[in-house]
Formats: C-alpha cells, sequence, structure tokens
C-alpha cells in the first residue's frame, strides 16, 4: 500500500509539473504575441507602480527616444522630460489623476522627441491592473504606440482639402462635375448655383437640358464632341442661358474618374463679366474629417500541412466573421484577393524553407465580399530547428489606405481647378512674399515662366514697389483678407498695368500663404479717362463757341 500511495503522489506530482509546464509555455506562446503585436505596430508596453511610483518600460520602442535602459528609478523622469512643453501642460490634470490612481482607465495623444531630434506622435492607453484588500488599484499598465505617421496622413490630407475647397467653393465662375455618359451634375459650386438661381441640391441629379442652361441642344452636342476628339476641352466657345438671357463664354473642361465612371470636371467662364475679379474668394473652411483611425491588429497561427491553428478575435472581425467561426483550412484560396496570392504563397515559402520573417501589404476578401486592405506579418515557429508552423500579425488599413486615395484625388482635384482658371493667380508665402505657385494666366499677364517666380518675389521681379506692396499688405493684415484692391504692376517688358487684386489667407505644406487672384482693369481705366477727356473737350468747345445745351421732353415739357 505504501508503495502503491507514493506511487499515486509521483504520478500526481508528475502530471501537475507537466500541467504547469504546459501553462508555462502557453503563457510565454501570448507574451510573444504581444511582442510580435506590439513590434508591428512599433509600440511597447509599460507599468506603472503606484505606491512606489515607479515606471517601468518594456520593448525595443523605448530605445529611439534614449531610454535602452527602462527599469531604473528615475525612468518616469527621462520619459516625461522628452515631452512637448504644449502637451505637458494639456495632460497634466489627466497625467496627475492617473498617478494617483484615481482613474481605473488611461488614454493620452502627445509628442516625445527622440533621439534624432524628431517631435514623434505617441499614443498611450492603460488600466488598473494589481488591487489591494480595498480594491484600491496599486498598478496600473498599458501600451504606447507611435501615430506619427497618422498623424502626418491627416494632417496633409486636411491641408489638401482645405486648398482644394478654397479654390473650387469660392470659383466667380460656374464649375462642378457631370457624367460624360448623361451628362448630369454629380456636383457644383455656388457660383454655378447663383447663375442659374437654384439651390445646389435641386442641381444635383440633373443635366444641362433638363435645366435649360445652353441656348440650344448643339451647344452640349459640340461640348462631347471636342472631348471626344481631344480627351479635354480648352477655352471652347459657348452660349449659355441664364433667365432667358445668352450668356456666351468659354467652356473648359479636363476628364476625372468619381466613382469609377468617366466623369468631365468644367469651368465655365462668363466673357459678359470679364472684367469681373475673384471678389468672393474666402477663407479656409470645411476641413475634411480625420483620415481613418488607428488600424486595428489581431493575431494568428498556422500550422504547417495542417492550416489555421488560432485566430484572436480582431482577425474574425478583420474577416467579417462571427468569433468563432471554423478556421479556413486554404485561407489563400478563400480570403486573399486574387492579385496577391501568389505572393502570399512566396512569402509563405520563403519563410518555412529559409526561415525567413516577413510583411507584406494585401487585399483580403472578407465574408460579406467587400475587399479591404490589411498587413500582414509573420515569421518561423522553430521545433527542435524545424519550422513547424508560422505566427503573425494581421492589421486592418484599410482606412488608411483609402485616407491616401482620396488624398491623392483632392491633390489632383486642386490642380486641375488651379490650373483651368482663366484668369491669373497664384499663392506667396507670408512671412517674405516668395511666390510659391502661379497659373499660366499669371505667366501670361506678367510675362514670367513659372520656373523664374517660384522661390522669388514680386518686389525682386519688380512687379511692386516696395511701397505700393506695404500699402496693400497692410489692408490685407487688417481683416486678413483683401478684396478688389487697386494696385499698379509693372510685367517683364516693362509695362504697367492697373489691376484690382484678392487675397486670402491659407495654408500650403504647414506654411502660412496668400491666395491671390488679378483683374487686368488697364482698358477699362484707359477707355473712362478717354471719355473724361473728351467730355471735357466737349465743354471747352462749347463754352468758346458761346452755345448751350437743352432738352425737350415732348410729352411734359
Amino acid at each position: 500500500m505504501l508503495l502503491a500511495g507514493g506511487a499515486e503522489l509521483l504520478l500526481g506530482r508528475a502530471q501537475s509539473h507537466a500541467a504547469l509546464r504546459q501553462e508555462f509555455r502557453l503563457l510565454r506562446e501570448r507574451e510573444e504575441q504581444v511582442r510580435l503585436a506590439l513590434d508591428a505596430l512599433g509600440g511597447g508596453r509599460w507599468e506603472w507602480n503606484v505606491p512606489r511610483q515607479k515606471l517601468t518600460f518594456h520593448g525595443h520602442f523605448y530605445a529611439a527616444f534614449g531610454l535602452e535602459n527602462t527599469d531604473t528609478d528615475d525612468a518616469w523622469e527621462r520619459w516625461y522630460a522628452r515631452r512637448h512643453p504644449a502637451d505637458v501642460a494639456r495632460l497634466a490634470p489627466l497625467l496627475e489623476r492617473a498617478m494617483r490612481a484615481e482613474v481605473d482607465t488611461y488614454e493620452a495623444e502627445f509628442r516625445v522627441l527622440d533621439t534624432a531630434g524628431r517631435w514623434r506622435w505617441v499614443l498611450s492607453r492603460g488600466r488598473a491592473g494589481e488591487r489591494d484588500a480595498q480594491g484600491r488599484p496599486l498598478t496600473l499598465v498599458g501600451m504606447d504606440m507611435d501615430i506619427t505617421a497618422h498623424r502626418e496622413v491627416e494632417d496633409a490630407l486636411r491641408a489638401s482639402e482645405a486648398k482644394y475647397t478654397t479654390i473650387y467653393q469660392t470659383l466667380p465662375d460656374p464649375a462642378g462635375i457631370s457624367r460624360v455618359s448623361d451628362g448630369r451634375y454629380l456636383d457644383v459650386n455656388p457660383a454655378f448655383c447663383e447663375t442659374l438661381g437654384l439651390p445646389r441640391e435641386a442641381v444635383l441629379g440633373r443635366t444641362s437640358t433638363e435645366l435649360n442652361i445652353w441656348a440650344s441642344a448643339q451647344e452640349r452636342a459640340r461640348l462631347l464632341q471636342t472631348y471626344q476628339r481631344d480627351g479635354k476641352v480648352d477655352r471652347l466657345s459657348m452660349v449659355a442661358l441664364r433667365h432667358g438671357v445668352r450668356v456666351p463664354g468659354l467652356m473648359s473642361a479636363r476628364p476625372v474618374v468619381v466613382d469609377g465612371e468617366d466623369c468631365f470636371l468644367f469651368v465655365f467662364h462668363d466673357m459678359t463679366e470679364a472684367q469681373r475679379a475673384s471678389d468672393e474668394l474666402r477663407g479656409l473652411n470645411n476641413l475634411l474629417q480625420q483620415a481613418g483611425r488607428m488600424a486595428r491588429l489581431g493575431a494568428w497561427e498556422d500550422v504547417r500541412d495542417s492550416g489555421m491553428a488560432y485566430w484572436s478575435d480582431v482577425c474574425y472581425d478583420i474577416h467579417g466573421l462571427p468569433l468563432g467561426s471554423e478556421l479556413p483550412r486554404d485561407y489563400i484560396q478563400r480570403f486573399v484577393a486574387p492579385a496577391w496570392r501568389e505572393a502570399v504563397r512566396g512569402k509563405l515559402h520563403d519563410c518555412i524553407h529559409h526561415q525567413a520573417e516577413w510583411s507584406l501589404e494585401l487585399e483580403i476578401i472578407r465574408a460579406d465580399g467587400r475587399q479591404a486592405w490589411v498587413r500582414a506579418r509573420g515569421e518561423p515557429v522553430l521545433r527542435d530547428g524545424a519550422v513547424v508552423g508560422i505566427r503573425g500579425v494581421l492589421q486592418d488599413i484599410d482606412e488608411a489606405k483609402h485616407s491616401e486615395q482620396r488624398l491623392r484625388h483632392s491633390e489632383d482635384r486642386f490642380s486641375r481647378i488651379f490650373q483651368l482658371m482663366p484668369y491669373p493667380m497664384g499663392m506667396t508665402r507670408q512671412r517674405d512674399g516668395a511666390y510659391v505657385e502661379v497659373n499660366p494666366a499669371w505667366e501670361e499677364l506678367l510675362g514670367y515662366a513659372r520656373a523664374h517666380a517660384v522661390g522669388s518675389s514680386a518686389i525682386k521681379l519688380g512687379i511692386f514697389t516696395p511701397e505700393a506692396r506695404a500699402r496693400l499688405m497692410e489692408v490685407a493684415n487688417q481683416s486678413g483678407q483683401l478684396d478688389a484692391y487697386e494696385v499698379p504692376i509693372v510685367t517683364r517688358t516693362g509695362e504697367v498695368r492697373t489691376v484690382l487684386q484678392s487675397m486670402r489667407a491659407t495654408e500650403f505644406d504647414g506654411e502660412p500663404c496668400w491666395l491671390f487672384a488679378l483683374q487686368d482693369i488697364t482698358d477699362r481705366k484707359r477707355n473712362e479717362e478717354q471719355v473724361r477727356e473728351r467730355e471735357a473737350l466737349l465743354s471747352l468747345t462749347l463754352s468758346a463757341a458761346a452755345l448751350g445745351l437743352w432738352d425737350w421732353n415732348l410729352q411734359s415739357g
């Protein structure tokens, strides 16, 4: 009996040790998944000891900020010293409460100076960990992630949309986008609506024929014929109708794709109001909503010759599957978009046969049929030196990809509108007056090539005298804008011309700038002067001849 009891005891201990080893193995695997996930996100893990007021870091993320040794008594002071002063003041109340464990969760975005002298945006999230007998938090645990790239895309997208909106919405000429197939308007600017005397909602989805815009049916036919022949329209003479009155003008158009359909972006310049300046330019407005959110990340594991063995909750969500659904045995064939299947197979082959880590951005096909962009990353799982599987992470980057596409489309729209304008426009830096951009109409009026103008200023080129520009900027700085300000300019040939200049404050690549438009009124001024001279001569002639003028109304006497 003693021997039997001892055997049972030894067997029970052996089983307990085996179970303990199994738990430790699973724990190490989960810690490895967390490490892999944090490395993929470009982040690190931290822990705040409330009683000791001590911060401990984990991960290579903090080396970029000079914190290679992350388990020291002064770790918090060194980390805090690198924060941006503005963020320190902004987050001080929240940080103080978190350090005293007065909150169960913590989340903040702030800038930290890295060892290269660059400010990097960090998202920090944490929650209460271990608690004492009274339920008070003893530790806060959380993670830090670098979101600098996400912030930069948002800033670039907002600046691009602001430039496009400033030009498009404040054009004094009617402009918009219409489908080539049926001529229905997809978008129009305020000047278009003002010309027709209709609200925007009454225009969208209707055609020029339904709105009776053109003087005859042949007008649109000529527009389409020119567009189909040349792939664009440049200053095509056309006649529109405004409240039944014929309006001669010049039509320009360029191709653009909207939601997969061929369209053209057009500008109709009213030739009956050629002398009117761009006094309707407005300041920046309608900032675009933030481009995407921080990417979600899921962990996965594939067993060689068996298929997927594990998905985290986020992996199910990324693929549009209910939590706990059966894992796919042939993942590539079922979920990877056809264009990316060979690339994924190549990465998996190199990982299995050459033990190579890999990373790839690709498109998947979700369970609901929608395609989505993801970033996959994997590394071999080794046992006794042999690859037995692949472990990795999957990151949802679909929103970020679409943000990049919207950014490119926005820049394209801005460039097309700016280059199409039939009157001189440009952009100058506020701090020194240097030209940042000018359009072809400006080159034609002033005689300077764009390459010659950009980087130089109106004073250096001799366009303005220092006194004239000083008076102009004094008026503009009083209200932050300028409307139809009359000022003389000098062209490259030395000719002095009179223009009306309008300006609005804007931003270009993070630099405060002025967006300006010019209206050449030289000929009008000359005509007015000739009229005054002739009136003076007539008066002098009548006086010299001792003559007078009289006027008799046949009805009233």
